[in-house]
């Protein structure tokens, strides 16, 4: 015990150098190397400069490393997401955005007014030019509503009307059993009429070769004659 009492008294004295600053007999007085390492009879020296109010908690590095390592090793499980009902359809509506989009428009296509205009050859530049720009017939169908004007385009707008019988559905027919149901079948019923017939059979009648035409430009005029009054449906 004399060797506590002896201590003790060193650490009280430090306290008070500390307290009024007297560096000199700090340095002169150093603290005993077993003061801050080791402890008497069991016990720890209680450091004399701690404060009642201040406390601190030692924690083993190991036990920091440990803890984080538990951390950064959790594994994290995402909530299973619901699929949106209206997907599928937000889908289709960018789809057909982006098959829109990706038509082609270099080769303009003509218009169709009816009266006088000459349908199988409207019909026959149609298709050239959709054929240029790569539209299917799906596609045809789809934009040839906007190319009629005037009465063709009234009566396009009729014929495939939802309440009409045998509605016009698509552009062409793939056979004799869908001639009810395409439109190139219904256009040419409806604008070859019996006067444009009568024309052009007169004027088959009466074509002859040109002086200076060429045989191959003088076939492909009688051609075309022939196609115009055979066309359609009898």
């Amino acid at each position: 015990m004399g060797n506590y009492s002896y201590l003790s008294q060193q650490s009280e004295e430090h306290f008070a150098a500390h307290n009024r600053n007297d560096l000199e007999f700090i340095e002169l007085n150093p603290l005993p190397f077993c003061l801050i390492c080791f402890p008497i009879e069991e016990q720890f020296i209680e450091n004399p400069f701690e404060t009642e109010e201040e406390s601190y908690q030692t924690v083993p590095i190991f036990d920091i490393f440990l803890s984080e390592s538990e951390h950064s090793t959790q594994t994290v499980t995402p909530e299973p997401m619901t699929q949106d009902p209206m997907q599928p359809n937000i889908l289709a509506v960018l789809q057909g955005i982006q098959t829109a989009l990706g038509q082609k428009n270099n080769t303009p296509l003509p218009l169709f007014r009816g009266n006088t205009q000459d349908p199988i050859e409207w019909l026959d530049d149609f298709e050239r030019a959709a054929t240029a720009n790569q539209y299917n017939n799906e596609y045809k169908f789809q934009i040839v509503g906007g190319y009629l004007h005037g009465s063709p385009a009234i009566w396009f707008s009729q014929e495939t009307d939802a309440n009409t019988h045998q509605r016009i559905i698509k552009w062409m027919p793939a056979n004799a059993k869908e001639n009810n149901t395409s439109f190139t079948t219904w256009f040419e019923n409806k604008f070859r009429t019996p006067i444009l017939i009568s024309k052009w059979h007169m004027e088959l009648e009466k074509r002859t070769q040109d002086s200076g035409e060429i045989v191959t430009e003088y076939a492909k005029a009688i051609r075309k004659l022939i196609k115009h009054v055979n066309s359609g449906r009898n």
